[in-house]
């Protein structure tokens, strides 16, 4: 588990550099506490989750993960990878797909977190 700073106005940075950095089921899954979201898209204070090492689409050059609400198959020039947020109560679930197949390769779960948008994330 990752612990951020809610009231430290310092930004917290979550960096995942590998698919297998975190699992896909509860008892191998991260879980982020006292993760402070980003009240607007010029928050300078706010943590961030960072999937920028990743590759979104691993047999095409290096790409950014597309955000979406829900898992959809590429198109055209699209990349593969694709996160989405997903309410699970008062948790909400980070899903990465990795390779388009419209299932999640890794989960991060953040806790006490209502919703997450773009803002949270460096892609």
């Amino acid at each position: 588990s990752h612990h951020g700073g809610v009231l430290d106005d310092v930004r917290d940075t979550f960096i995942y550099a590998s698919i297998a950095d975190s699992g896909t089921t509860a008892a191998t899954w991260d879980q982020i506490f006292q993760f402070d979201r980003a009240q607007s898209k010029t928050d300078t204070t706010s943590d961030k989750i960072d999937l920028r090492l990743l590759d979104a689409d691993p047999d095409s050059s290096d790409q950014a993960f597309r955000f979406v609400t829900e898992f959809t198959t590429p198109k055209g020039n699209q990349a593969n990878g694709q996160v989405r947020v997903v309410d699970t109560g008062s948790d909400v679930n980070v899903e990465i797909d990795i390779n388009g197949d419209n299932t999640a390769d890794s989960v991060i779960e953040v806790m006490n977190v209502d919703t997450l948008n773009s803002w949270d994330f460096l892609l």
